[in-house]
């Protein structure tokens, strides 16, 4: 079993007066893996397919307020589609300070591949605070493995 999990941190940078910027956080991960975001409060949002045999069987966590994880699909999702059939994105809105510190990202893999993990945190107004971007690629990962 491998285990690979990311930790990242989020720290707003406000000009002086200036009111809190709207924040999204965004993470899109290749076929092939699923993840949990664990916020600084120690909420969870995400999915752990693990041992499931279709997306219907998966342990689901909506714990972080307003955020989602979600198939990333265009239409309805095919109810026979297997676990490493689609991708998901995580989307969190949020005011700084509410949504700063460390978050940690655990991985599951579907099947036996390499997979990409893009992170992003972008404030909503046309500024460079709170603005950050990566993207992990071609990471090895077993199923059922995290």
């Amino acid at each position: 079993m491998r285990l690979f999990i990311i930790v990242f941190i989020t720290t707003a940078i406000l000009q002086e007066y200036s009111q809190a910027q709207n924040t999204i956080m965004q993470m899109d991960a290749s076929l092939g893996v699923n993840y949990i975001v664990t916020n600084p409060q120690g909420q969870k949002s995400g999915v752990d397919p693990r041992g499931a045999a279709t997306h219907k069987q998966w342990k689901w966590f909506r714990e972080i307020p307003h955020a989602n994880y979600s198939f990333m699909s265009v239409g309805d999702l095919d109810s026979n589609k297997t676990a490493d059939d689609v991708s998901m994105e995580f989307v969190y809105q949020f005011n700084p300070p509410e949504g700063d510190g460390v978050y940690m990202v655990q991985v599951f893999g579907n099947e036996l591949d390499v997979f990409s993990l893009c992170i992003s945190v972008d404030p909503l107004r046309n500024t460079t605070l709170q603005d950050f971007s990566d993207e992990i690629e071609d990471i090895p990962i077993d199923k059922d493995s995290r």
